[in-house]
């Protein structure tokens, strides 16, 4: 009996859909474009002025001909002339503050316009899968980020512009090391090993990161966070889901889009090394005798350092290898409609140089986004994105420099890099990161297209299919002149892979409104999901010459074995939701949604995961008239199962492992023997169990918005390698026996403090707590009935997954009596004391404790103000709590040769009670004081632009134009000791940023 899911023929659907569809697509964007010109062979004089609800006179206020980029803006007093060309019977007017409006200009000559003020997002209408709901509808937890203040921070990183934007996202973010993206958890890590990752959505697409996304592209970015607003994704949404809608053609609309940013990146630190004579004396105070003398400077230092020391001639490692680099941002773009067709075109370019020597990162993207409207009922759309990105990387040697001697050169007598630091052996990081070649460059590609066929009046039907693909190829070569390519004359390596993950969703929708009785929102749907993966690698050694790096790899004289792999998983959905209202006032949500996947053992390939949710608009009803104060009040509550299959394909079947051999001369033989795992038929789905309760508050008519949100998240069924009898010929299999549990609280505030006319100023807020505990691992009990720990892996019951697990470090034997009348007898004067935990009188394994990683809290706070033409902005953000192990505190102590960070350390004559005394040999328990609080403080980033007034800048056909600069990351309160806060100092450095920008409306 075959235990799979059913087979699909992809092929066919797809060749069917694209011969029927795909020319004409392709088409739209020159026909949308071609059909949105307007004539201007006559034009009409038209005067007005534009009033608030007060009657009073509305500045600055956006007036554009629909259709076109003619326009103008008010004057002091509102008032406003334009020419409008013939055929054209429409005006918009926007401004910030204010509800968009359009207006029908028929014979009139003179307008009197009065704008309504927007004080209230509750209204709007945002993205929740597979559809779209009124905010106040929503019954789930579903947060929307502002993306005009996310773009505010250049990056290619779009998870590293959700810092501080979204309540309940904590992002782990990337080095500075270009290219790099980071990772974000919603509501804490849940999972031990089938990965934490959220899915995202990009227009209705589904993938498994968002890296090679335009940021500048996103018109909308929704963050999903529990059970019953993820239920919909089911199998891939235990972790959340980051909904993105990139920016399509308007009706009526012409838009051109171009815009520029310039950054200058700059070292920021907040340590400093040993100065040349400090390390002196760090090196006389290593090698300094028993009795408290020193040696002479021949037996401390080498003959080509004692020159250095005599000439003064002192080497900054540090500025040698890291100095400013550029980074630049060019978006275009091309956006019109009519009432049939609608196009975006646009075109992107990233480049980041990097501060570091050998390193940098390039993307180019292409988006196009059609819609087509065939006719009353038929309709179809595509969204098709392209992106190459090539990323080159230095040899990872950060710690290593940051350790070299002040006194030893990467230059000999001539001024040219010679292989070595100095006259000795010590290898010369700025000579191998010059003989080394790292590179991988990445296609991206995602072709979306859909219909939509209005079956009835109030049923709708979409075919929804897509292929998002993934080729990347990467390149690594040491030179025969790099050190460790040196004994094997080259050595290099090649490796390709593909990626194809093909989707098609069936999808219906059917609204109805049943007066008295409510309205209800039905969405079905059937998916079927495929993602196949090939990796094929190479490597090789003693290369006849450097000319061509790796990829002269054909010519080697020493191949190594090709290694090649292909994974594939198949998905297999049905999905139901109702969402209904009563009166307005009461709503209900019922999700139902059964997924089925390959990679899980034949017994429990499908899982079940259903979700309820109700919501009461309690300001809607009769005892609350009167009760002014309170204009809008809702409270929600959730209850959902989500399912995370995110286990690697063929763990539920035998796996052989693949052998290379060689006899004598003979040619090389391959083998194959059954892993040391053994197969698990019953492995089935890790569930997430989440509550949700939600309040959402309107005060000082609807101008300050609150949100809270309370939940409790446990995963059961945990996938854990647990360990087997070896007897039966296996030592580990993968089964379901764990449980995590994530509860915690989120805040949200919103103030519009000042809306005026000529003022504006917004601030808003964010805090986040999560408290993640492991409740159960394996199952085992120990012999007082308590669930046994794992100390291999660190997990411990009742604490936290992220964790350290080691010793206390209790200050610095000061002297012979402390020691002596201590539980450390064979320590000395200046060496590390830890705490005797359990007070038995000695150190032993049961007196480590564990150190929780994770921040007590995060929150935010952004300011956003507006004064005529100016704009200025900041945001701040703050990580409480949580530790982190920086290596290099304290490093160097316990070697000979070594810089360091310079934080002191202990001496007879300045007995330190924080850091040891310096010896030649490793100090023990060096980890127990290098654990620091990960605490601090950022001004993230601030920002002052200016906008030409659009009364100048129309006259040259130009909407409008806003130049700006911008810092980031500039100021910084932290106790942890490094290039940034988020990492140790031995990562890459995180620049902070000088940034000048320019936007421009055609």
């Amino acid at each position: 009996m075959k235990n799979d899911l059913p087979k699909i023929d992809y092929r066919n659907i797809y060749r069917i859909f694209l011969e029927n569809y795909v020319l004409r697509l392709l088409l739209i964007v020159i026909l949308t474009l071609s059909t949105a010109t307007i004539s201007l062979s006559q034009n009409r004089e038209i005067k007005g002025i534009v009033y608030d609800a007060d009657k009073q006179p509305v500045p600055g206020v956006n007036i554009l001909v629909s259709g076109t980029t003619i326009g103008t803006s008010s004057d002091i007093d509102g008032a406003f002339v334009l020419n409008v060309p013939s055929g054209s019977d429409e005006l918009q007017f926007s401004f910030i503050g204010f509800i968009d409006q359009k207006v029908n200009i028929g014979n009139r000559s003179f307008l009197e316009i009065s704008l309504k003020e927007d004080i209230s997002d509750l209204e709007q209408v945002i993205v929740v899968g597979y559809g779209v709901q009124k905010k106040s509808d929503i019954t789930g937890s579903v947060a929307s980020a502002d993306t005009e203040e996310m773009l505010k921070f250049t990056t290619n990183d779009i998870n590293r512009m959700l810092v501080g934007r979204v309540a309940g996202v904590e992002v782990n973010a990337a080095t500075g090391r270009p290219g790099e993206i980071s990772s974000i958890r919603i509501r804490g890590t849940r999972s031990l090993s089938a990965g934490n990752d959220p899915l995202y959505i990009v227009d209705g697409v589904p993938l498994d990161n968002i890296a090679s996304l335009n940021p500048s592209d996103i018109e909308s970015l929704e963050v999903l966070k529990d059970a019953s607003s993820t239920a919909i994704y089911g199998a891939r949404a235990a972790n959340g889901v980051v909904l993105v809608t990139t920016k399509r053609g308007k009706e009526g609309v012409t838009d051109v889009r171009f815009s520029t940013r310039q950054n200058v990146q700059q070292l920021k630190r907040n340590f400093d090394f040993y100065s040349p004579n400090g390390y002196i004396d760090l090196q006389r105070e290593v090698l300094r005798n028993p009795d408290g003398t020193y040696p002479p400077n021949s037996v401390v230092f080498q003959p080509w350092e004692i020159a250095s020391l005599e000439n003064q001639s002192f080497t900054d490692w540090e500025n040698l290898t890291i100095s400013d680099a550029l980074l630049s941002r060019y978006d275009l773009s091309v956006s019109a409609g009519t009432d049939r067709a609608k196009a975006m075109v646009s075109l992107g370019y990233y480049t980041q140089d990097g501060m570091i020597p050998n390193s940098g990162f390039e993307q180019y993207n292409l988006r196009i986004n059609t819609d087509y409207k065939i006719s009353k009922t038929l309709s179809v759309g595509s969204n098709i994105s392209y992106s190459f990105s090539e990323n080159d990387r230095e040899e990872e040697f950060i710690s290593g420099y940051l350790g070299l001697s002040p006194l030893n050169s990467p230059f000999d007598s001539e001024g040219n890099l010679q292989p070595t630091a100095g006259d000795g052996n010590a290898s010369n990081p700025l000579w191998n990161n010059r003989e080394y070649y790292n590179t991988e460059k990445i296609h991206n590609y995602l072709f979306n297209v859909f219909s939509d066929l209005k079956i009835l009046p109030n049923l709708n039907y979409r075919l929804n299919l897509s292929a998002n693909g993934r080729f990347s190829s990467s390149e690594v070569y040491r030179s025969s002149l790099h050190q460790l390519g040196s004994n094997t004359n080259g050595t290099g390596s090649l490796g390709r892979s593909q990626t194809m993950d093909l989707l098609m969703e069936n999808i219906l929708n059917y609204k109805m409104d049943f007066g008295k009785l409510g309205t209800l929102d039905a969405t079905f749907v059937q998916a079927a999901n495929k993602i196949r993966g090939e990796f094929l690698s190479v490597g090789a050694t003693q290369f006849p010459t450097d000319a061509f790096g790796a990829a002269g790899i054909s010519g080697a004289l020493e191949p190594g074995p090709p290694g090649y792999s292909v994974t594939e998983r198949r998905i297999l959905s049905y999905m139901g939701r109702l969402n209904y209202s009563l009166q307005d006032k009461y709503l209900l949500s019922l999700t139902m949604r059964a997924d089925g996947a390959s990679v899980f053992g034949a017994n429990n390939k499908w899982a079940y995961l259903p979700s309820v949710a109700a919501g009461w608009l309690v300001h809607r009803e009769n005892f609350m008239n009167g009760i002014d104060w309170i204009p809008y009040l809702k409270l929600r509550g959730s209850y959902g199962q989500v399912g995370n299959q995110g286990v690697s394909p063929y763990r539920t079947l035998g796996v052989a492992n693949e052998y290379f051999y060689k006899f004598g001369l003979g040619a090389p033989s391959y083998s194959a023997l059954p892993s040391s795992e053994l197969f698990n038929p019953n492995l089935k789905w890790e569930v997430s169990e989440s509550f949700n309760f939600g309040v959402d508050l309107g005060l000082l008519d609807n101008r300050l918005e609150i949100n809270a949100e309370f939940y409790n998240t446990n995963t059961r069924d945990l996938i854990v390698r647990r360990t087997i009898d070896s007897s039966l010929g296996y030592s580990s299999m993968f089964d379901n026996l764990g449980q995590v549990r994530n509860r915690g609280i989120e805040l949200t505030f919103n103030y519009a403090l000042i809306r005026d006319r000529e003022f504006n100023w917004n601030i808003s807020a964010m805090f986040t707590r999560n408290v993640n505990q492991i409740i159960s691992i394996s199952g085992e009990l120990d012999e007082d009935g308590k669930p046994i720990d794992d100390l291999v892996n660190r997990w411990f019951i009742g604490r936290s997954i992220n964790n350290y697990f080691d010793y206390v470090f209790d200050g610095i034997w000061q002297n012979q009596e402390q020691i002596s009348n201590g539980h450390m007898p064979s320590s000395q004067p200046g060496d590390v004391r830890v705490l005797d935990i359990n007070n038995d009188g000695e150190i032993t394994g049961d007196d480590r404790q564990v150190y929780d990683r994770d921040p007590r809290f995060i929150a935010s706070f952004t300011s956003q103000m507006e004064y005529k033409g100016f704009d200025f902005s900041f945001d701040f953000f703050w990580r409480s709590g949580g530790v982190r192990a920086n290596s290099l505190y304290g490093a160097g102590l316990g070697s000979v040769g070594s810089n360091a960070m310079d934080v002191g350390y202990w001496t007879p004559e300045n007995p330190s009670n924080a850091l040891p005394r310096p010896r030649p040999n490793f100090i023990p328990f060096t980890s127990t004081f290098q654990y620091q609080d990960a605490s601090f403080f950022r001004l993230r980033n601030i920002t002052l632009g200016y906008t030409i007034p659009a009364n100048i800048s129309q006259k040259v056909n130009i909407r409008n134009v806003r130049v700006y600069t911008a810092l980031m990351n500039f100021w910084t309160v932290t106790d942890f000791l490094s290039y940034g806060p988020e990492h140790a100092p031995g990562a890459y450095p995180e620049p902070r940023n000088i940034e000048f920008g320019l936007n421009i409306n055609f």
